[in-house]
């Protein structure tokens, strides 16, 4: 297209997909984002630069080109926001019955990573230390580098999907 770079194009659909998920429309940011991976790291990232209502109350992005300017103001907290889902962690064969699903939330330290363990479903594992207990959880790909690395060594909450003897992890936040 003419006028338009290749780096214009990338803000234009960021800025569309980080509308689509402040507006909580899940749906449309999943047939924008088709690539399970690009879902999860995104929501993930959207997340971490998300109001937290306590200390920020608004996250805002502009683009100006010429006359015209493009604006997303996130501004709904944490809880309000799409989150990612059972079914957008789990392998694509368990996916088929997530009845016997339950959700886990823990916190802890995350102090223990292994990339090592990669396979077609996962990009890894971490363990969260809680007192002399540890907890292994399955990390889909897309979450290791931008989303589980940076938090290496804090307190974090961790939400997960257990299925079977596997936990997926579906978030890790710092904790406050």
């Amino acid at each position: 297209m003419p006028g338009l770079s290749p780096s214009e194009e990338v803000i234009d659909e960021f800025l569309d997909c980080l509308q689509l998920y402040t507006e909580r429309k899940e749906e449309q940011l999943k047939v924008r984002i088709k690539d399970d991976a690009y879902y999860r790291n995104f929501v993930g990232l959207a997340g971490v630069v998300q109001p937290d209502g306590a200390k920020v109350d608004m996250v805002g992005f502009t683009a100006v080109r010429g006359e015209k300017t493009k604006k997303v103001a996130m501004r709904q907290v944490v809880t309000d926001t799409p989150a990612l889902a059972a079914v957008d962690v789990l392998p694509e064969k368990a996916r088929r019955d997530t009845k016997d699903a339950d959700l886990v939330t823990l916190r802890g330290q995350l102090l223990i990573a292994n990339a090592t363990k990669r396979s077609d479903t996962q990009s890894g594992e971490i363990e969260i230390v809680t007192g002399d207990s540890k907890v292994k959880f399955a990390v889909p790909p897309g979450m290791m580098s931008d989303i589980v690395k940076p938090l290496w060594e804090s307190e974090v909450v961790v939400t997960g999907t257990r299925k079977g003897k596997k936990i997926y992890l579906m978030q890790i936040k710092e904790a406050d």
